[in-house]
């Protein structure tokens, strides 16, 4: 192993030992070494590094140097662009500075940072070649948290003419609910209070609000630790792009010659961070005016890249906001500035929600009044929920300043949407007397000589374009009345209003999809042709409106509602793997690396063992483990499959060997995604699209195809059903194997993008609606759908745990929200029948309450209904899978649901894991690599030699 992969494990490893809550508590994630290396040359390319003609002699600084990922990416850079003699090489190495608070990961570093010399450039290094201190500016890892620790504690050098780290990304702000000791909290609390006053006059630029170690480091970086032509390359998280409390810093930043923006999606491979990143480079000299900025957007292992105008990039009227999208869409957002702003237009008031849940509860009251409390879930897109249960003492309206607004029409929108969510602006129409909560912001509107109305504006601000526009500037899950300022708003002709004024009208008492993509479409025209600009605004002018120069079209696959180009991603993918197929290639043929220690552990498990089987001395490297053997796990803990029996459950963990029985029988590593795949029954002809976790997902939480065709198989012989609906479709395990039973689906439904894309490769003639359930235009979407072409059953495995009937008839019970959109389509077309999959124990949840709610919830609905449990590896599925299967049947058919259940087939003679994998342990893996030859029957189905109604009448007929 050379050095560089010795880096990788070791930073893998370390990290893992580490306990989470130290991590937490420190701000502490480690950036994987091959990120590390191309931020490096990255820098060397866009700050002129590469033109150094005496590299060796200028001087480094790690910070926050951890296992010194940066340092090495440093010298492999310098390895690689630069022929150094040795003594060159060791002038280079005594250039290097790094701090570093934690010792165990400083002593690390040295060790790591002789292996590099000697790789690199033939030297032998001793500890007097090395400049090593220990923590700057705040420690919190001492006694006195809040004394100042500055460079010069460690070195006589305080200034550095190359800077590169990522800091710890540690929120100063102690939260009760994260301690368990009462003492700890307040000693942490004051020792925040302490080095915020400390701070406040050393970090100008990094107020209070939001105070974050990084924002200091960055601070201390650009403003103490460099001079006039340092190059500096951060690594921090994206709350500087677009945060208001990082707007000083940004300006900061800004002012410098930035050279490169890049952007790392939340949970990436290149930090072990719960946030999205960025990567700031820069030479600290007087920014060019206007100058090209390289703009780099990370996915997966892969990235996109773009020279971006300096003008372009920064928004001025965002706080100075760093936009980073896709090339084209700086068109768009151009497009977008040319409209006025809601904030300059003087008749939409623009509020938060008058009535404050905590401080005015004295005023809600569970007995009906004149006035309907609203919080922030009860927000939907164009209208509220249903009927709610709390209500507002008419009382509270002589309190409130802003009474007079509750007697007409407005528009509100939630305060807090997770900024994951697709939309992020929803807004609502709320009628008179309704009283909105401080969860909600409400915009009103007054006459105005444009004709603009709420319902005008209502279509606007529910738009896929002003969605984009404010996900863009938004860095957090708020949605803040200065970001709704923000917001453009076309200026059109009075009869362009009142045609889109129409249209929302209508989809506020009908909603429908195809209604939605016109108000999209209009939105986007009148963007494109607005009359006014801000300039005119400002300048009153009146019905005479000057039309500016026709703007490009805007592309509008932003604007696609749901779909959001998966018919399209599909059809590409399709055309590579069905080449891929016709080629005898194994498709998903991915396996997962393994930490040293991992290693170890794996070779220490024989066939069928367990956790019980790692030595002792290899226990003892591993916290999990020691906890493990202390309290006794379950056997399956980094269980190997035994060859001669059927695996364990496949969980959508099977690329870790701790977590359940997915070691090979006889390699030594864990099964690849083909091999779990036919463990769940999935022929291999079956692909699956995206990243590392979403395939995962998608095969660890399928339904097994041959499941899914058994139960078919039962429906139509004895239901005549023939047209199908699936929800919570995922890869489509239980749809597949309905599709090959001979049922047609008319409609599958998912939130996950990749789950529905995978869908749609494997089965392109179903029209699939990716979006949230809950949704009310994907539910009237599937119930129309269902209705006009006859579906008579509907499928899904909607989460039941949470479930009551308490809570099932409240409106705002989170806990029901899945089972009853599930509920509500069977209700609106019922079906025939309806089956859905679910966790064993469900039967017996809360002593069997839960199930027998349940059954009473659709018996209202005159539905039969019945709860099996199956073990699928006795229906000819190589695996020890348990699930439980709800069916429902229409009273009026005079069908029991138990009669169609499926019959045994393999409780006597088992598939076994060899029957499924056995001919591909020794492929080359993470390549297209031809099938080798089938060995067996079930072999011969999984390769598509024979089909799943061959291979049941085999497994029947030979009475397994």
């Amino acid at each position: 192993m050379n050095t560089w992969n010795k880096l990788i494990t070791i930073s893998n490893d370390y990290q893992k030992s580490l306990v989470s809550e130290v991590k937490r508590q420190n701000g502490i994630y480690y950036t994987h070494p091959d990120l590390a290396y191309f931020i490096m040359k990255n820098m060397f390319s866009t700050t002129k590094l590469l033109n150094e003609k005496h590299i060796w002699s200028l001087s480094f600084l790690e910070p926050c140097g951890g296992l010194g990922s940066f340092v090495f990416a440093y010298l492999r850079v310098i390895k690689e662009q630069f022929n150094l003699t040795k003594n060159q090489a060791l002038n280079l190495i005594h250039n290097i500075y790094y701090c570093e608070s934690d010792k165990v990961a400083a002593k690390k570093y040295r060790s790591l940072l002789k292996l590099f010399a000697k790789e690199y450039f033939d030297i032998n290094i001793c500890s007097k070649d090395t400049n090593i201190g220990g923590a700057l500016i705040y420690d919190l890892y001492s006694q006195h948290p809040a004394e100042y620790k500055p460079i010069s504690s460690y070195f006589s050098k305080n200034q550095f003419d190359i800077i590169v780290t990522n800091p710890p990304y540690k929120n100063l702000r102690a939260e009760k609910r994260q301690f368990a000791d009462i003492h700890n909290f307040l000693n942490v609390k004051e020792n925040y209070a302490q080095i915020k006053n400390d701070a406040s006059s050393r970090f100008p630029m990094s107020p209070k609000g939001g105070a974050n170690l990084y924002k200091y480091f960055s601070e201390e970086i650009m403003s103490q630790y460099s001079h006039p032509g340092s190059r500096i390359a951060l690594l921090i998280p994206s709350t500087i792009l677009t945060d208001k409390t990082c707007s000083l810093l940004r300006k900061y930043v800004i002012s410098k010659d930035l050279t490169t923006v890049g952007y790392i999606p939340e949970l990436s491979y290149a930090v072990d961070a719960k946030q999205s990143l960025s990567y700031l480079t820069m030479i600290n000299q007087k920014s060019i005016s206007n100058h090209g900025i390289h703009v780099i957007i990370h996915k997966d292992h892969t990235y996109s890249h773009s020279y971006v105008h300096k003008q372009q990039l920064i928004n001025n009227s965002h706080d100075n906001s760093i936009i980073i999208t896709d090339e084209h869409n700086y068109e768009i957002l151009n497009l977008l500035e040319q409209s006025p702003k809601l904030k300059d237009l003087d008749f939409i008031l623009n509020q938060r929600g008058e009535l404050d849940i905590s401080l005015n509860k004295n005023f809600i009251t569970e007995n009906p009044t004149s006035l309907k409390l609203i919080k922030g879930r009860n927000i939907h897109k164009y209208k509220m929920d249903g009927e709610n249960v709390l209500y507002v003492k008419p009382s509270f309206l002589k309190h409130s300043k802003k009474a007079r607004y509750t007697q007409n029409f407005r528009i509100a929108c939630q305060q807090i949407v997770n900024i994951d969510k697709k939309d992020r602006l929803i807004f609502s129409l709320i009628p008179p007397k309704h009283i909105l909560g401080n969860s909600c912001n409400f915009l009103s509107i007054s006459e105005n000589r444009f004709g603009i109305d709420l319902f005008f504006l209502l279509g606007v601000l529910n738009s896929n374009i002003v969605n984009w526009y404010f996900k863009l500037f938004s860095s957090n899950s708020h949605v803040n009345n200065y970001q709704i300022d923000l917001l453009p708003l076309p200026i059109v002709s009075l009869k362009q209003v009142t045609e889109l004024s129409s249209l929302v009208k209508e989809m506020v008492s009908n909603p429908s999809i195809e209604l939605n993509k016109k108000i999209n479409q209009k939105v986007v025209n009148y963007f494109q042709n607005s009359k006014n600009t801000i300039k005119d605004i400002s300048q009153g002018q009146k019905q005479k409106m000057n039309k500016p120069e026709k703007a490009k079209n805007v592309q509008l696959s932003l604007l696609t509602p749901f779909e959001d180009g998966i018919s399209e991603i599909a059809q590409n993918k399709k055309m590579e793997v069905r080449s891929a197929i016709d080629n005898h290639l194994l498709l998903n043929n991915t396996t997962y690396k393994l930490s040293d220690l991992d290693m170890q552990m794996v070779k220490s498990i024989p066939e069928g063992g367990n956790w019980q089987n790692i030595p002792d001395k290899i226990v003892q490297k591993s916290k999990r483990l020691q906890g493990i053997v202390k309290s006794g796990g379950r056997t399956t803990l980094y269980g190997r499959l035994k060859y001669n029996n059927p695996s364990y459950t496949i969980t959508t963990y099977f690329n870790r060997p701790g977590n359940g029985c997915y070691i090979h029988p006889v390699k030594d590593r864990v099964i690849t995604t083909r091999e779990a795949a036919r463990l769940q029954s999935f022929p291999d002809s079956y692909y699956f699209f995206g990243n590392q976790r979403d395939k995962l997902n998608q095969i660890g939480n399928a339904v097994p195809p041959i499941i899914g065709f058994q139960l078919g198989k039962q429906l139509k012989e004895q239901l005549h059903v023939s047209n199908a609906v699936e929800l919570f479709a995922g890869a489509g395990g239980m749809f597949y194997g309905m599709k090959e039973a001979g049922i047609k689906h008319i409609i599958a439904n998912d939130i996950d993008k990749s789950a529905c894309i995978t869908l749609k490769i494997n089965n392109p003639e179903t029209d699939v609606l990716c979006g949230d359930i809950n949704d009310e235009l994907i539910q009237h979407e599937i119930i129309s759908k269902a209705i006009k072409e006859k579906a008579d059953i509907i499928a899904g495995g909607p989460p039941c745990q949470g479930f009551s009937l308490a809570g099932f008839r409240r409106d705002d019970d989170p806990r029901n929200k899945l089972f009853k959109q599930f509920y509500k389509i069977v209700k609106g077309v019922t079906p025939k029948a309806f089956i859905f999959e679910n966790v064993p124990g469900l039967l017996s949840y809360k002593s069997g309450k839960t199930y027998n709610e349940i059954k009473q919830v659709f018996k209202d609905l005159n539905y039969n209904v019945m709860g099996e449990q199956l073990m699928f590896n006795e229906y000819a599925v190589p695996q020890k899978r348990i699930r439980v299967i709800i069916i429902g049947i229409r009273n009026d058919l005079n069908v029991d649901p138990e009669s169609l259940y499926p019959t045994k087939t393999t409780q006597n003679h088992f598939i076994s894991v060899s029957d499924a994998i056995s001919n591909i342990e020794d492929i080359e893996h993470n390549r297209l690599v031809k099938v080798p030859q089938s060995e067996g029957l079930y072999q011969q189905f999984i390769q598509n030699e024979i089909s799943i109604q061959q291979y049941m009448n085999t497994i029947t007929n030979q009475n397994y």
